[in-house]
């Protein structure tokens, strides 16, 4: 798209993951990012991380990695609302694989959008 100096818009979009064909990748990248999401989750829940996180705050200050310690905060104070990580990561998973599926099937579906989801 950038050596054809193409606008990015759907009809090109679609056309690029056409192009790239990597509908295999991306179903395996979908797999290993859930795996991740269930293997971190008991980790990132516990009170001993989150104590000693919160520890680490003036030292990470201190030696300058104040926007490195941010960024994990804001990474934690985002899935605090989370009752589960299946209620992110199932629903997130699902529609990407769905658009994967509309994306690479041809004739769309009949679809007007290839990237929508409903």
């Amino acid at each position: 798209m950038l050596a054809q100096d193409l606008p990015v818009n759907e009809e090109n979009m679609l056309a690029a993951y056409r192009t790239v064909d990597e509908e295999d990748e991306r179903r395996v990248q979908i797999a290993n990012l859930k795996d991740v999401c269930y293997r971190t989750d008991k980790h990132l829940n516990s009170f001993m991380l989150k104590k000693a996180f919160a520890l680490a705050k003036s030292t990470a200050y201190r030696h300058g990695y104040q926007p490195l310690y941010d960024f994990i905060d804001t990474g934690f104070k985002a899935m605090k609302p989370l009752s589960s990580v299946s209620d992110f990561i199932e629903p997130f998973c699902k529609r990407e694989l769905s658009i994967i599926d509309q994306v690479h099937d041809t004739d769309n579906g009949s679809k007007p959008v290839a990237f929508g989801v409903s």
